[in-house]
């Protein structure tokens, strides 16, 4: 039943809608979506302008044009609704306007809030409460931290940048190669920004459990359009669950993939020399890019500046010209150079780094979106990239970069399970983690050779990251010991004969609901939550659970089981059965061995 009702101290607005109701409350600012069959809410603050009661100006849906307004009243709120779309409107004197319409998402609860203003060099702010729940998705950070609400981001443009040792400091943080503008809570709430918004965003950056989106173009790497206003637009959407409502993101805002990676990149690990240090590689026949420099300066294929000079950016320590792949020709330029090499070399598949842009260009966003349509032009199903922003439709292999060589959260071992389980689900399913051991900067100049990683951290490497979709290797189990050795293989031969038909089947159901491969706990037990905070166990499909020893020195580790209903798990180390939904305290765990359970 469709109805609006304005509550006799005129401070607040209703509209319900069935099951659910959404309410602007004007004394504190604050927009809430409720769901009256859950008794669930998700609140949303409005900050950074006057958006005081008093200075609302009534106004009907259909004039929201940013028109001088003749008709006013002193105090309370005003309401509109379109002929054809039910909504809630509301102008303030200082022309910011905030109109929230049913989406027509089928088969789906959501709605669409949109807050704007002339005046761009003004700034839209919105921040949600974190509290009382737990929170997932945004993109890959340099200390990644599970739940989402762990995290403390300063605000900023929400574009890709490289991850380097720059973000180890405290209030450096920023957002990786991998970002989606999607958060979702285990309440079953989900916020999908628009992609017109020039988005900047915070997680708990001054402490406060936030998650603040702004939209801003003054002093922003993001351009204004000539006579377009600022909009910070927004899709909040309603699930049962935290599994239901992401499926309708994945389903309904997203692309899925109707391919996926050579199974041989899921079947056999990936053999590197990333975190080798080659001191002698001589590579003279091939050196020389200066050719193809010239060729594409001559060409027009590279962006440039105003003064129509090649815009340089960043690979590494190393300046490079980017190429402009919204420009037609030029992809048509880079797809022929790279069939060209291809046939030449003998190459059998390419491994695509990207340039970090930065601030470089005006939407860093949308750059990738079209250098990935030349990978995919290539219809190579070998291919390997390192970002990704709206192309999980590609389905292609992505490395999420080199771990360091240490056992912490700080780009550690620690760090792994946390960043799988958010790229995940924001829909890259295939994920390379970097080098079994992690990369090292240590190099005996004695022995002209890099220092292996701590041979106990490599060992716990192996085991967890033998139950990832994609496995690389640089450095050799059999520069350790015969020990490292007969263990790699062991795991190896797990991996050939019985994980990756899992993994496969998972795959499977991933092009069609955009379910990840490796899984939260509370995949399985939606309503479990404890299960929503474990950030050291994962599933793999639903039915392995995998419990990694993730500290230095430990033979032991806690062991939590999801609570699945009737449903037991089996404890392959041991033998033994348990219930759901209790921890296993102190669970013996040896050096050359790695705890999993599946259900029965």
């Amino acid at each position: 039943m469709l109805g609006f009702s304005i509550f006799a101290d005129f401070t607040s607005l209703a509209y319900r809608n069935g099951d659910h109701e959404i309410e602007y409350r004007a004394t504190k600012r604050l927009l809430i979506f409720s769901d009256n069959v859950s008794g669930k809410s998700l609140s949303i603050n409005s900050v950074g302008e006057n958006l005081t009661a008093k200075d609302i100006k009534m106004k009907a849906c259909e004039e929201m044009t940013h028109k001088p307004m003749n008709k006013s009243m002193e105090d309370g709120i005003s309401v509109g609704r379109k002929t054809n779309h039910k909504s809630l409107c509301l102008e303030w004197k200082n022309d910011v306007q905030l109109e929230v319409s049913e989406s027509e998402i089928a088969s789906s609860a959501c709605y669409t809030v949109m807050w704007s203003t002339p005046k761009i060099f003004n700034k839209l702010e919105n921040c949600i409460r974190l509290q009382g729940t737990h929170w997932y998705g945004g993109s890959s950070l340099y200390e990644q931290q599970w739940p989402l609400e762990d995290v403390s981001v300063p605000m900023q443009p929400f574009i890709p940048s490289r991850l380097d040792t720059s973000a180890q400091s405290a209030g450096n943080e920023k957002y990786g190669p991998v970002l989606e503008r999607f958060w979702f809570n285990s309440e079953g709430f989900a916020v999908v920004v628009d992609k017109t918004v020039p988005l900047h965003v915070s997680v708990s950056a001054a402490g406060d459990q936030q998650l603040c989106l702004r939209a801003q173009y003054d002093g922003s790497v993001y351009k204004a359009e000539h006579n377009k206003p600022l909009v910070l637009k927004y899709t909040v959407c309603k699930g049962r669950t935290a599994k239901h409502v992401h499926q309708i993101i994945m389903t309904k805002f997203l692309h899925l993939p109707k391919i996926q990676p050579d199974e041989s990149l899921l079947q056999d690990p990936v053999w590197s020399t990333r975190g080798v240090n080659l001191q002698n590689l001589t590579q003279s026949q091939i050196e020389d890019t200066n050719l193809a420099y010239k060729e594409g300066e001559m060409m027009g294929v590279f962006i440039q500046t105003t003064d129509s000079k090649v815009l340089e950016g960043k690979l590494g320590n190393k300046t490079c010209a980017l190429i402009d792949f919204t420009n037609s020709a030029a992809k048509r330029w880079m797809e022929s150079r790279l069939h060209h090499f291809k046939l030449e070399a003998f190459v059998q598949s390419f491994y695509f780094d990207s340039a970090d842009i930065g601030s470089l260009l005006p939407n860093p966003s949308d750059y990738i979106s079209h250098y990935m349509d030349v990978v995919h032009s290539l219809g190579d199903r070998y291919a390997v990239v390192n970002v990704g922003h709206g192309t999980q439709h590609l389905g292609l292999m992505l490395d999420v970069g080199a771990r360091l060589s240490s056992w912490d959260h700080k780009h550690g071992l620690k760090s792994i399970i946390p960043t799988v389980l958010t790229l995940g689900l924001l829909g890259y399913a295939f994920l390379l983690i970097g080098p079994v051991g992690g990369t090292t900067t240590v190099y005996n100049h004695t022995s002209n050779a890099v220092v292996l990683p701590d041979r106990e951290l490599y060992i716990r490497w192996m085991q967890l990251a033998s139950f990832l979709p994609g496995l690389e290797i640089s450095v050799g189990p059999w520069q350790y010991d015969k020990q490292v050795t007969d263990m790699t293989l062991d795991l190896l031969s797990q991996r050939r004969d019985r994980i990756v038909s899992v993994l496969q089947g998972a795959a499977k159901e991933h092009i069609i609901t955009g379910a990840p491969l490796v899984r939260p706990l509370w995949w399985i037990a939606e309503e479990d939550e404890t299960a929503q905070r474990i950030d050291c166990e994962f599933l793999v499909g639903d039915r392995i659970l995998v419990a990694p020893v993730l500290d230095k020195g430990a033979r032991s580790r806690d062991v939590y089981l999801p609570n699945v209903g009737t449903t037991q798990w089996h404890d392959e180390l041991h033998g033994k059965v348990f219930k759901g939904g209790q921890w296993l305290h102190d669970y013996p765990v040896s050096l050359y061995q790695v705890a999993t359970f599946v259900t029965v």
